[in-house]
Formats: C-alpha cells, sequence, structure tokens
C-alpha cells in the first residue's frame, strides 16, 4: 500500500490503514505465477487484434492529432526517441496529474485544471 501509493504512514488516513490491514490478516489472494502470468496471458489476445505490447517502454510524451475533432491521442515517443503510432485508441494508466503534468504537450488546462499543479498522490477509501 505504501510503495504503490508513495505516500509515508503518517500519510494514510486511519480508515485506509485498518481496511489494508484487515484485509491482508487472512492472508492475500494472487494469481498463480504472480501477477506478471496474468500480463502474460493477455499478450496472445492482444496481438492477436493487432496490438503491441511493450514493456520497459518509458514515455516521454503522448502525441495529438489536433487537426481531428475532438482532439485525439494517436500514439506516444519513448523515452529512446522511437515513435509509436496507435491507430484507434492510447491507454494512459498513470492517472490524472502525470497525464496533464508530463505527458500531454504544453497547452492550456482544461477548466478546472489548475489545481493539477498543487495535486499530490492520494489514497481514498470507499
Amino acid at each position: 500500500m505504501f510503495r504503490t501509493e508513495y505516500l509515508q504512514p503518517s500519510e494514510l488516513s486511519f480508515a485506509a490503514y485498518v481496511s489494508a490491514t484487515n484485509h491482508a490478516l487472512e492472508g492475500l489472494s494472487y494469481p498463480q505465477g504472480g501477477f506478471r502470468s496474468l500480463a502474460r496471458a493477455l499478450v496472445p489476445t492482444i496481438q492477436a487484434a493487432g496490438g503491441r505490447v511493450l514493456t520497459r517502454a518509458h514515455v516521454r510524451e503522448i502525441l495529438l492529432d489536433s487537426q481531428s475533432k475532438p482532439t485525439r491521442a494517436v500514439g506516444v515517443v519513448l523515452e529512446n526517441g522511437e515513435k509509436v503510432s496507435c491507430a484507434k485508441s492510447v491507454i494512459c494508466a498513470s492517472g490524472v496529474v502525470p497525464l496533464f503534468t508530463q505527458y500531454l504537450p504544453k497547452a492550456p488546462l482544461p477548466a478546472g485544471g489548475d489545481c493539477l499543479q498543487e495535486a499530490r498522490p492520494r489514497l481514498y477509501t470507499l
């Protein structure tokens, strides 16, 4: 919990801490072979549909087609400079803050987006 949310124990809410601790008391569940086995099982399906799976491929920037209405993501530039085009979509799993502050070209933020500059990781409990 602490590692994935980048939060120190002192920054956690008591409810989040108790919930995570209570869940772990009876043991945690995970796929046989670990979570990598789940990802490996998805690769053939993605490739059969014409997709590519890149591992350890850090993204520098998301490429946009500003001529389309609405503007849409059409690919990414990797840290090594390679451009990867995408026919249908780009899925960004980094979260909204890195999406707007790191990966999209610098542009005016959407309405209310100025709060992203001050945002920091949080752990919520429902």
